[in-house]
């Protein structure tokens, strides 16, 4: 799916594209799309009241209607709607590429010698060109919305740069469909992770279901608006993100051009490099003491609010800007 952004075009494609991709989803940008996920909400409120048992249908829905709506200007109604079920095998077949050794052609990192075979005599090479009809999908997607919708979407963003920047259809698809690699599975994958903190942790649910009805009251949905008002609430949403990262990998795997040495380690050329998500996201202790498993702690975990100059922290990003610590024992996680 992402071709267009990991071809060896490499340098001048990636600019373009992140650069387009960045119309459509920058941070400015994407508070204007707050109204879309407030209204889903409360769609996905109402289904799982009607069929609670099918609650990760109903998130996988939400979240791909969400960036359908963003990125193709079309609402998916339905769990059953087949955009669905398609955005689904796309994301699984790519995921499936990310983890070494998971299907039988990424063998061929550990026998190399068996990716100089021509194509048509090596059938251990014909997983790698599965799901192509992702990239026809995708641009089906993105030039009916272009066409056809009467709706504002990034699809004709893309369309109006189409010959400024010499897109092919590949390249539509890639920058389009990158929507829902970026914000669809791991988005309901992290609702499915919000469900499993629920049930671990009711104490921390009754405070928080106890703060919403403070602030927002019996009458209508909390919104983003009310956030202000619920540290709680806030605290409890980004200790999902912190307590179990959908990526543990981090993501598309590099490579370094040349040797080189990392606090002592050297990593020869052409290694392959992937960043454990979960290592800086866990207090020290619990990665010094052995296996992690977060049946013995609290959620979110007991905290004081303290705000901290981000660019003097080790492991969090180095730009200066305030954010909240929250100190578990002697130890400190970063928000």
């Amino acid at each position: 799916m992402n071709d267009g952004i990991v071809s060896t075009n490499v340098v001048y494609s990636r600019r373009v594209h992140r650069k387009i991709t960045h119309l459509g989803v920058g941070t400015q940008q994407v508070r204007s799309y707050r109204t879309i996920q407030n209204n889903e909400s409360k769609l996905i409120a109402s289904s799982l009241l009607d069929e609670p048992t099918l609650f990760e249908k109903h998130f996988e829905r939400y979240a791909a209607s969400v960036v359908s709506i963003i990125a193709y200007g079309r609402r998916v109604p339905s769990y059953l709607d087949p955009i669905i079920t398609e955005v689904i095998a796309i994301m699984q077949f790519a995921a499936e590429l990310n983890v070494s050794g998971k299907t039988f052609p990424m063998l061929m990192e550990t026998f190399p010698i068996l990716a100089k075979f021509p194509n048509w005599i090596a059938p251990w090479k014909m997983g790698l060109g599965r799901r192509r009809s992702g990239k026809d999908f995708l641009f089906a997607l993105a030039e009916e919305a272009n066409e056809e919708s009467p709706n504002d979407n990034f699809a004709k963003q893309i369309f109006d740069l189409k010959q400024k920047y010499d897109l092919d259809d590949r390249e539509i698809s890639a920058i389009s469909g990158n929507l829902f690699g970026a914000g669809s599975d791991t988005s309901s994958s992290t609702l499915v992770t919000m469900v499993l903190a629920a049930v671990m942790f009711p104490d921390a649910v009754a405070k928080a279901q106890k703060e919403i009805d403070e602030v927002v009251g019996p009458d209508r949905s909390p919104d983003f608006e009310d956030l202000l008002n619920m540290p709680y609430v806030e605290v409890f949403v980004k200790e999902v993100f912190r307590w179990r990262s959908v990526a543990i990998i981090g993501g598309q795997p590099h490579a370094p051009i040349q040797d080189d040495y990392y606090n002592g380690w050297f990593i020869p050329k052409n290694t392959w490099v992937q960043g454990n998500l979960w290592y800086p996201h866990l207090p020290l202790s619990m990665v010094t003491s052995g296996p992690y498993i977060g049946t013995h702690e609290t959620f979110p975990i007991q905290i004081d609010f303290i705000l901290t100059d981000i660019s003097k922290r080790i492991g969090c990003h180095t730009r200066t800007r305030k954010v909240i610590t929250l100190l578990v024992g002697d130890d400190e996680v970063c928000l």
